[in-house]
């Protein structure tokens, strides 16, 4: 891959619109702790759009934080800190009215075709499309840390693309609140900013949904806490040195011979295998074969797969 500069054009914050989402606090559910140990999640979304640099500032630029910001107003919990108060008390969510997320408008000089190939490349290429981690803060009086949840960056390709990147905290959301998040934003785009044009289903923020009647989230808590009460603070850039990334491809037909094989070593009768469980299954395996065990690499930051499930229907 060919080097490639990214030029900041511009950094704010960004809100829902002013009183439209009132303070709210959100508990943690068993599903929310163990991610308390995770580094931020980072995705890069490209579409293929031939914007000028001129365009894109005076037209699309305005738009995009237009709609963001009404697409915030229905993932509000984005906006908010992730409050890790000193024991005994909880972790949360806390959104306050007037709460943001950092926002960056980037061009790039690079080839955008290059980051749309399924070939190696740098990882510290793909790292400058995301947003830079927006660092946690303590309040004095009470010791209190404030961690942001989301980041978002938008690179320009002139006259050939366009790059959203997203950095978020797996505690506010999972992969598919993340993508209902980002297919909200696109849709408002798409409307042009006219919601009653928006026909996208709403978030479900009530954590109330969700029971605990084996009380497993004191023990999570519990075992955080027995670890000195940790959040994943590095920035993935420096897990970046001397990596690649590379996107694969399994047809439907490779993976429908994968459920075959798995099945036919299954003793146990029938077995139902989804397609995300065997590919999962074999880029672990993949993974596992391509480590040296005799090196401390397996002690390193996380092993950064891209895949893509081609697979028509």
């Amino acid at each position: 891959m060919s080097s490639h500069q990214v030029k900041v054009l511009e950094q704010c914050q960004i809100s829902p619109p002013l009183d439209s989402v009132p303070t709210t606090s959100l508990p943690f559910t068993f599903f929310d702790v163990p991610w308390m140990f995770c580094c931020p999640i980072q995705r890069i979304f490209l579409y293929q759009v031939p914007f000028s640099a001129a365009q894109f500032t005076d037209q699309v630029l305005p738009r995009l934080k237009k709609s963001l910001s009404l697409a915030l107003q229905r993932f509000f919990p984005f906006c908010g800190n992730l409050v890790c108060p000193p024991q005994p008390s909880e972790p949360h969510i806390l959104y306050n009215d007037g709460d943001s997320v950092q926002f960056l408008a980037a061009q790039s000089n690079g080839a955008f075709s290059d980051f749309l190939s399924d070939g190696l490349r740098d990882s510290k290429e793909i790292q400058t499309l995301v947003p830079p981690t927006p660092p946690t803060r303590i309040l004095d009086d009470t010791l209190v840390e404030l961690t942001p949840l989301l980041a978002v960056q938008v690179t320009l390709f002139p006259n050939s693309g366009l790059c959203i990147g997203i950095k978020y905290r797996h505690t506010v959301a999972d992969g598919m609140s993340s993508i209902h998040f980002v297919k909200t934003w696109a849709s408002i785009f798409q409307a042009n900013c006219d919601m009653s044009c928006v026909c996208i289903s709403l978030p479900v923020i009530d954590k109330g949904v969700i029971k605990d009647p084996e009380g497993s989230k004191d023990a999570m808590l519990g075992f955080w806490r027995a670890w000195g009460s940790p959040t994943w603070k590095e920035d993935a850039a420096a897990l970046m040195e001397d990596n690649v990334r590379a996107t694969f491809t399994l047809s439907r037909y490779e993976i429908e011979r994968m459920k075959k094989w798995v099945s036919a070593k299954c003793d146990n009768g029938p077995l139902h295998l989804s397609s995300f469980v065997v590919t999962t299954a074999f880029i672990w395996v993949c993974l596992i074969k391509s480590l040296d065990v005799s090196h401390s690499r397996l002690d390193h930051g996380p092993l950064h797969t891209l895949l893509s499930q081609q697979a028509s229907n």
